[in-house]
């Protein structure tokens, strides 16, 4: 099984948190059986020791570096086994300068269509944890 896709959406010019919870690969599939698990009861890994993370939001995803956005990720809550009690994320903090339209990233003033992506980023073990579509939107406000 590869990298989920999960696609988000956020303001251009606001400040964000994009937080990411890191599931056990293995839980996913039964093992006996070779069968999808259900994601209620998939198991979270405790990334809060000897794991480290980036996020990165680029135009397309074969797009070169750098990225237009490129965030360092920090852990936050506590890590529980039980998926409805584990709050522990990977956190990417984006600032309203970061998103802004016509700030360094250069989204665009209109917004449009990116693609992010979660990588883990520990010397042997660089994987995309998770990856997905992102809009950035305009609203009425500059």
């Amino acid at each position: 099984m590869g990298a989920p896709r999960v696609d988000l959406q956020f303001h251009i010019g606001e400040d964000l948190q994009v937080d990411m919870e890191v599931i056990d690969q293995a839980s996913t599939v039964d093992p006996a059986t070779g069968a999808p698990v259900p994601p209620a009861q998939w198991v979270p890994l405790d990334i809060v020791t000897g794991y480290t993370f980036r996020f990165d939001l680029r135009r397309e995803p074969t797009s070169a570096d750098p990225p237009l956005i490129a965030v360092d990720c920090t852990i936050v809550g506590a890590y529980n086994a039980s998926r409805v009690l584990n709050t522990q994320r990977a956190r990417a903090a984006i600032s309203d300068a970061d998103s802004n339209g016509t700030g360094p990233a250069n989204l665009g003033a209109g917004g449009g269509l990116f693609w992010y992506s979660f990588k883990r980023t520990n010397d042997g073990a660089e994987r995309i944890a998770l990856y997905g579509q992102a809009r950035a939107i305009r609203a009425t406000q500059a």
